[in-house]
């Protein structure tokens, strides 16, 4: 099994789930603000050959450097695998897959489960 380093891109989200203990909510009440470019940067080049670089949030794909992150993972290491932890609203935007695809392919989107479960989890 592959390590794994996690690091959320944002708090913010496009969605409100109840069930979500990332929140943009709790991190201005505990004064947690965006992880700064230089941060992302560093947690990106610490990643092993093997290892599993997973962006988080929130909901990663909607901070608005993302791209650039995933450009500069492909850079450091092109088979750098990279695991996407989304709610999946933006892959309904077929410009959005193809320009993410287009910058890195070894990409694995890992899904909400939860919103497929529970129609209502979102408020």
């Amino acid at each position: 099994m592959n390590d794994m380093v996690d690091w959320p891109l944002t708090f913010k989200c496009n969605n409100n789930c109840i069930s979500c203990i990332y929140n943009l909510e709790m991190a201005e009440k505990l004064k947690v603000g965006n992880p700064r470019e230089e941060q992302i940067k560093k947690v990106i080049d610490s990643v092993r050959p093997g290892e599993i670089l997973s962006l988080t949030g929130g909901e990663p794909t909607i901070r608005e450097e993302f791209f650039k992150f995933l450009r500069y993972a492909a850079r450091r290491d092109p088979e750098m695998n990279v695991a996407i932890v989304s709610n999946g609203r933006m892959f309904c935007y077929e410009e959005f897959v193809n320009k993410m695809l287009s910058i890195h392919s070894s990409i694995t989107i890992v899904y909400d489960i939860f919103l497929t479960l529970f129609d209502k989890c979102c408020q």
